[in-house]
């Protein structure tokens, strides 16, 4: 059994909990009981807070033609996308400190690595490393990649990642969950780059956590601006408003500077 806090005017959920007494009436909110796997959905960042009482959008599919994984990187990203994070890294300045989150098997942070000219430390963080049955192995796109990176020798993203980047020293995989397991991380960085959970409240959570942490005139980016994260795309547009910067798309690459 669970909770949501619902703001009357909008009908959307302002906080979800498996605890009642932890919600509390305020004028315009209502306490509502929901189901626990609709919270749960909720909690994990596959439902947003705005589609509680309401049906999400329906998303445009994603087809192979249109998406096109690239054969460079073991990474879901097209072959522009590709290049879109390879210029990216180019405006790196020397000894550079570099954050991504969603790093999964690594070939982004690859490509940055490729491309930049000097990373001092690269920061590679995903959750999905902490959990011991590596639910990202199962997913179709992976078997997709799996003859051309010999995926069947590894037992999880992890093992994949730390083979395939165990090479470069300056970079460091932290498997833990952002931002809640990276409050230790208070140097300032020249650049983040966001392709992990594109739900919100989770992706502007993490977008904002991140953000007061990047050097002026450092690089805010990430992945899958498209119809196809509705999220993403409202997030990133309203953020880079709301900071009066000049949003950038390449393919489904976006950045704006700090």
């Amino acid at each position: 059994m669970a909770w949501a806090l619902r703001d009357d005017a909008s009908n959307t959920a302002g906080a979800i909990s498996f605890n009642r007494d932890s919600l509390s009436d305020t004028p315009g909110m209502t306490i509502v009981e929901i189901a626990d796997d609709l919270a749960m959905a909720v909690l994990t960042g596959q439902r947003s807070m705005a589609h509680v009482w309401q049906d999400p959008p329906p998303l445009v599919p994603i087809t192979d033609e249109w998406l096109g994984y690239t054969d460079s990187y073991p990474a879901m990203m097209s072959d522009r996308d590709v290049r879109a994070l390879a210029k990216l890294a180019k405006l790196l300045p020397a000894n550079a400190v570099v954050v991504e989150v969603g790093s999964r098997l690594g070939g982004s942070a690859r490509i940055m690595a490729d491309n930049a000219a000097d990373i001092h430390c690269l920061y590679c963080i995903d959750v999905e490393w902490s959990l011991p049955d590596s639910p990202g192995m199962q997913d179709p796109a992976m078997q997709r990649m799996s003859p051309r990176w010999r995926m069947e020798d590894h037992n999880s993203c992890y093992a994949f990642a730390r083979s395939y980047l165990g090479d470069l020293p300056f970079v460091s995989l932290i498997p833990t969950d952002s931002p809640g397991g990276v409050g230790w991380l208070g140097d300032p960085v020249d650049m983040v780059y966001e392709d992990s959970n594109h739900h919100n409240p989770h992706f502007e959570r993490n977008l904002r956590h991140w953000l007061p942490r990047i050097r002026p005139g450092g690089i805010m980016a990430g992945h899958d601006y498209s119809r196809n994260w509705r999220d993403v795309v409202s997030t990133v547009d309203a953020i880079a408003a709301e900071r009066g910067a000049e949003l950038h798309v390449d393919g489904t690459v976006w950045w704006f500077i700090v």
